[in-house]
């Protein structure tokens, strides 16, 4: 094989292996900004809790820190509307996480 064949065809590999990991950056890049779209929804939801959370006598509050279901209705009831997709997602994480 001649030189000059031996190096196109390693730039042709190299072209494609460029153009392979320029595709996997864009993929990742593409998931982690979705990541950050839905933690940003996230985040504007327990915004929305704690102004409806505000509203409720403290007596109540305990009660509801230990049932997820409980607090749902009633701050449906709050927002006199069903809750966000991302308003039950923040509800769900805050009883999974014992913290």
């Amino acid at each position: 094989m001649s030189y000059s064949n031996h190096l196109a065809r390693n730039t042709f590999a190299y072209r494609k292996m460029t153009h392979m990991i320029y595709q996997k950056l864009f993929t990742t890049e593409q998931r982690i900004k979705q990541g950050m779209k839905r933690e940003k929804k996230k985040l504007k939801a327990l915004e929305r809790i704690k102004r409806m959370l505000e509203q409720l006598d403290h007596n109540v509050e305990v009660l509801l820190v230990h049932d997820t279901k409980k607090l749902q209705a009633v701050l449906s009831d709050l927002k006199q509307a069903s809750l966000s997709k991302y308003e039950k997602i923040v509800l769900q994480e805050m009883f999974e996480n014992k913290e």
